[in-house]
């Protein structure tokens, strides 16, 4: 009789171990799964606002940039893509952005400003350009967007893409010194400002 009691307290205190080690094992796998499931959404939630890059142009100075939301980091430099004493301008690289992707491509295409006091149309007559590439000839090679962007000093112009065509530029009209809308989509939105008045 002592031994079917005891047999019976084992098999008893065995099937709570059997349902605790199931538990056991099943829990930290459930645990991963949310994780997993967490660190694939992350990614997604973060990326879901557009990059914002901000160009003003500063009467007198270099021009200053801000960049908001870009996950990877951002970098500014002149990149010798200004000419001396006529133009002024750098380039904004977005770390891990659209690399090598299809933003503004294959044409490069740009957009450019119009000096607010010339008559129009004018063949020469357009104060800022901005434009949209890939990093594939430096300063980091790696094919990361870019915004580029000139600005002509005082005297000085480009030719207006409307009177004058210049590849596949295209017009955004006079500057009007407010923030303008340069490009926008899911990814990035540029917003330029002049601050000189010319």
């Amino acid at each position: 009789m002592n031994r079917q009691l005891n047999a019976s307290l084992v098999t008893a205190n065995s099937q709570p171990e059997a349902r605790g080690s199931f538990l056991g094992e099943a829990g930290p796998t459930i645990a991963s799964g949310f994780l997993a499931l967490f660190v694939l959404l992350l990614p997604c939630s973060l990326l879901a606002a557009p990059i914002i890059v901000k160009i003003s142009d500063v009467a007198n100075g270099p021009p200053e940039v801000e960049v908001n939301g870009a996950p990877n980091g951002w970098n500014f430099c002149t990149c010798g893509i200004d000419t001396l004493g006529v133009e002024d301008g750098g380039v904004i690289t977005l770390f891990g952005v659209d690399t090598y992707g299809s933003i503004n491509e294959p044409d490069e295409c740009g957009w450019r400003f119009l000096d607010p006091k010339l008559p129009q149309p004018t063949c020469p007559s357009a104060v800022d350009l901005v434009w949209i590439q890939h990093d594939y000839s430096g300063p980091f090679y790696n094919g990361d967007l870019q915004i580029a962007f000139n600005s002509a000093l005082p005297g000085h112009y480009y030719r207006n893409p409307d009177v004058c065509p210049v590849g596949c530029d295209v017009s955004l009209g006079p500057l009007t010194y407010k923030w303008q809308t340069v490009y926008a989509d899911a990814t990035v939105v540029v917003l330029f400002k002049a601050q000189k008045p010319r």
